[in-house]
């Protein structure tokens, strides 16, 4: 396969262009506004404890991995209703504290019987096409837990076992 620059452009003016992929889909949940990643690489839809907090969860004995191998603990499924350009839909999530944003996977993607138009930056759903937008710009934090307490001694170095979200 070979890439070419559009005309007038080197090659990483043209990556660059690629940076604003439209990957996200604005909703409404309970009235508040809300974004949620598109993700055809997660089988199955997840949501961040913190958006369900005192939501009773459904036990579940679903396991889930990251594309990297690395086991996504889940806490529960719930189900929850949202719009989407005024559309009533809903979707099961498996809830984590492991995941940072909604991602809506191909289950839901599926059941509602979507089309996603790549190059528009569309998805068809219920016969309603709707646009897409880029990444939230928003400040992020990448978390890092140690998996154990570890004493390291000053002026040492020590390996401490670590989980990362």
């Amino acid at each position: 396969m070979s890439f070419l620059p559009p005309e007038g452009q080197g090659a990483q003016g043209a990556f660059n262009q690629t940076l604003g992929t439209r990957t996200y889909l604005n909703i409404t949940v309970a009235g508040r506004n809300s974004t949620c990643l598109l993700d055809t690489g997660c089988d199955l839809s997840m949501l961040p404890r913190r958006f369900v907090p005192t939501t009773p969860l459904a036990p579940t004995s679903i396991r889930m991995y990251a594309a990297n191998g690395t086991k996504i603990p889940v806490m529960g499924a719930v189900t929850i209703s949202f719009e989407l350009a005024a559309v009533p839909v809903n979707c099961r999530f498996l809830v984590s504290d492991a995941v940072d944003e909604p991602l809506l996977g191909i289950d839901w993607l599926e059941k509602n019987n979507c089309a996603w138009h790549f190059v528009r930056g569309t998805l068809l759903i219920s016969g309603k096409e709707v646009s897409l937008v880029g990444r939230p710009r928003r400040p992020t934090v990448r978390r890092v837990y140690a998996e154990e307490n570890v004493v390291v001694t000053p002026r040492t170095e020590v390996e401490v076992p670590v989980r990362l979200t």
